[in-house]
């Protein structure tokens, strides 16, 4: 699923639409801006702006779980 808050992107969604909240598995980005997301398993940060390969909350502080 597409969250908003977090400009997530699932296996199944592949591109996260912060407007129309919809994916696109022909973008396979995240459309915060136009910060693209390669992979389907990572998530656009759209203060960092860059991908980042984990799906809880990654800042500028990566810290490992």
């Amino acid at each position: 699923m597409c969250h908003t808050e977090s400009h997530r992107c699932d296996t199944e969604s592949h591109r996260c639409d912060t407007e129309s909240h919809r994916c696109d598995t022909e973008s396979h980005r995240c459309d915060t801006e136009s910060h693209r997301c390669d992979t389907v398993s990572q998530r656009c940060n759209p203060e960092s702006h860059i991908c980042h390969t984990n799906h809880k909350d990654v800042t500028l502080s990566h810290t490992s779980v």
